[in-house]
């Protein structure tokens, strides 16, 4: 018999063994010997693909999950109220919604993520009710335990990820690639054509465009707030917003660490950041004893902007703390004429130098040797793999004393820094420092 919480753990076993081959060989800076090759293949034969055609595992979980969800329909009580003829959600604003709406653009989606929450992690009945009769999906995801964990419905995970976009910095400056598995290479342009000087009746020796290859392999983040167990229709469009708003931010907030402050290990999921990937020639910083923001000049700035190279100019831009940008950045724009109070009242995007300026409170605060300000295309140096899976899952005993569910958040996604530079020579960004001493 088909049982869909079986099939994912096995998935989940699967992608796990898959994934400890990978850390080893990498770990080891090497390629996969041939036995580590052949069970890699067979991890893969087994698993199948994933997508609109699902095969091996993953097409066994697809027939688990339209099996149990015929199953659901075919047992639903005959005692019940009859459905209506036609769906429809009624909500009245004024009884049901306290103030304007933070993650969601409309109320009915919040409400209708509101019935998927109770059916789903309440298991309550007239919700279950609500989302059968409007196709709202409620079958549990891949790689989840049997305590229980749902992959949520589109306007609750667009909701999310309108925040987490809106909130963090890390998705409007990098490269974004959708992922369908939980691997990727993608391609990216390493050489150009190049233009030759043929002589008469002389072929023309032909040249073609280069290609490199970012590995992504994504890496499950979670996070944690608390939701009211004590639900009703009049709170429960407030309570989702708040809800996707919540992990919306913890999202963004966190991503845009990785992006900036990843070190490789766990406190960042792996993920190597700016910081930590930048090439030695892509620095430039302060003289001795210059440890702080507060002896900053304007030439510290051109220098960097000398430093980057000039295929990266045309996207271009910075990377800084807001209070950076408010002590430092503007006292200089002030004293070299390169302001008015018209730009201040128009409320034009912060600019410095010509280049526009992105702010972050993840990037490093004033300190010896540290960070002051980053400079570059990083459209061009970062790719961001997103598996594009958000799920839910939640307990009523973690919290037991307080009355509330804890709610998890799951998502998965990869950043890989891709263009740092060197020693020799600088990539697609580069950064300001103070001296260390």
């Amino acid at each position: 018999m088909y049982n869909s919480i079986k099939i994912s753990d096995k998935i989940a076993d699967i992608k796990a063994s898959a994934q400890a081959l990978v850390e080893l060989a990498e770990g080891e800076k090497r390629d996969f010997t041939e036995d580590e090759q052949a069970s890699f293949d067979g991890f893969v034969n087994e698993l199948g693909a994933d997508g609109d055609e699902p095969t091996g595992l993953f097409a066994e979980l697809k027939k688990a999950l339209k099996f149990e969800a015929q199953k659901a329909a075919i047992l639903k009580p005959v005692n019940r109220v009859p459905e209506p003829t036609t769906p429809s959600v009624s909500i009245n604003p004024v009884n049901r919604v306290s103030g304007r709406l933070k993650a969601f653009k409309a109320k009915e989606d919040a409400y209708k993520v509101g019935q998927w929450y109770l059916a789903t992690i309440h298991k309550n009945a007239k919700a279950q009710q609500f989302c059968n009769d409007n196709g709202i999906q409620m079958a549990q995801t891949e790689g989840t335990t049997t305590a229980g964990g749902f992959l949520v419905p589109d306007p609750l995970a667009q909701a999310v990820i309108d925040v987490r976009e809106a909130s963090g910095i890390s998705r409007q400056i990098c490269r974004v690639v959708p992922m369908t598995s939980d691997t990727l290479n993608q391609p990216k342009r390493t050489g150009g054509l190049t233009v030759k000087y043929p002589g008469e009746a002389t072929a023309i020796v032909a040249s073609d465009k280069t290609w490199g290859n970012v590995a992504l392999a994504v890496v499950k983040r979670a996070t944690m707030t608390k939701v009211s167990s004590e639900l009703n229709e009049d709170s429960i469009i407030n309570v989702m917003d708040d809800l996707a708003n919540e992990i919306g931010r913890a999202f963004a907030l966190q991503e845009d660490n990785e992006l900036i402050n990843g070190d490789g290990t766990g406190t960042y999921g792996s993920e190597a950041g700016l910081l930590n990937q930048l090439g030695a020639a892509g620095k430039t910083t302060q003289g001795a004893g210059d440890t702080g923001w507060s002896t900053l000049l304007v030439g510290d700035f051109h220098t960097a902007v000398g430093l980057l190279p000039e295929k990266y100019h045309y996207a271009a831009s910075w990377l800084m703390r807001r209070n950076f940008y408010s002590t430092i950045i503007e006292p200089l724009k002030f004293a070299a004429g390169g302001n008015t109070a018209v730009d201040l009242e128009n409320g034009t995007r912060p600019s410095f130098l010509g280049y526009p300026i992105n702010f972050s409170d993840q990037m490093p605060v004033d300190a010896a040797a540290g960070c002051a300000s980053l400079f570059g295309s990083f459209q061009d140096s970062v790719i961001i793999g997103d598996r594009s899976m958000l799920t839910i899952s939640s307990s009523e005993d973690f919290a037991f004393d307080e009355d509330v569910t804890t709610v998890k958040g799951t998502d998965r996604y990869d950043i890989a820094v891709h263009e740092p530079g060197d020693g020799s020579d600088a990539g697609g960004f580069v950064g300001v420092f103070n001296a260390a001493s």
